[in-house]
């Protein structure tokens, strides 16, 4: 039976590619709660610390190729991070993110029922979010395809 969606396959690839890089996990802040500083986009819990990484926010299209279906996703991921210091603690963890999916071997992606034809890097915007707190977010866009196997 086909799966419809690729979206929990490759969000938990995702999560699984970030949170076993030691050098990443290193520049996080320490969970309040689970394991890792990276979250569902809606399951931040209160007053976590300062940086962590959302994931979430996903688009999904259906794009069918000779028989096999197909889905081409833009993922929204977040880096957030304290008032203090600026962008630069940002930088450093959107560029290893980047190494780890978009640059690294992406067969060491695996999907369980699917495969992965590519998850792209498409760009990044800071922001300075309103508020009391002035939060530093950045907002990181990959693009995915896969395909049914």
């Amino acid at each position: 039976m086909s799966t419809q969606t690729s979206l929990g396959e490759v969000d938990a690839a995702v999560y699984a590619k970030l949170t076993g890089d030691s050098q990443l996990v290193a520049m996080l802040a320490a969970p309040l709660l689970g394991t890792f500083a990276v979250f569902d986009f809606s399951a931040v819990p209160e007053n976590q610390p300062f940086p962590y990484i959302t994931l979430g926010d996903n688009d999904e299209k259906s794009l069918p190729a000779f028989g096999t279906r197909g889905y081409l996703t833009t993922h929204k991921n977040g880096i957030w991070d304290s008032q203090y210091g600026g962008f630069q603690k940002s930088q450093q963890i959107l560029a290893r993110m980047n190494y780890l999916l978009d640059q690294k071997d992406q067969s060491t992606m695996p999907l369980a029922t699917q495969k992965l034809v590519y998850y792209l890097y498409q760009g990044a915007i800071q922001m300075n979010d309103p508020g009391d707190n002035k939060i530093l977010h950045t907002s990181v866009e990959y693009e995915s395809f896969t395909q049914e196997q």
